[in-house]
């Protein structure tokens, strides 16, 4: 008996949805179960927008090697320090200062 009510229930459920399908069309359809809508992206010109950027990066890299200065360093390395004129021909050349016992001594410091 249960099965015979179910039966007839889904037979009349396809049934109205078998009518629906015949009263409307694909388009109809999708549009009242989605119910999509249409957006509008405005028109942009990618190719022009990354020239721009392109050019505004090179420039700005031109303008900051431009800028750029050995200020920051000049005041590590003094004249004192280092002949700058000498030709160096080792790499001991380029050695600066040397660490000794003194720069170890934790009591100096404190």
């Amino acid at each position: 008996m249960k099965s015979n009510i179910r039966d007839s229930y889904n037979i009349k459920k396809i049934r109205k949805f078998n009518n629906i399908d015949q009263n409307y069309n694909d388009e109809d359809l999708k549009n009242l179960i989605i119910k999509p809508e249409k957006l509008e992206k405005p028109n942009i010109n990618v190719s022009k927008l990354l020239d721009e950027k392109i050019n505004q990066t090179d420039y700005d890299l031109k303008d900051s090697i431009k800028k750029r200065t050995n200020k920051t360093y000049k005041g590590i390395i003094k004249d004192k320090d280092f002949d700058f004129s000498k030709n160096i021909k080792q790499s001991d050349d380029l050695v600066i200062y040397k660490v000794n016992t003194n720069d170890k001594n934790q009591k100096v410091f404190d």
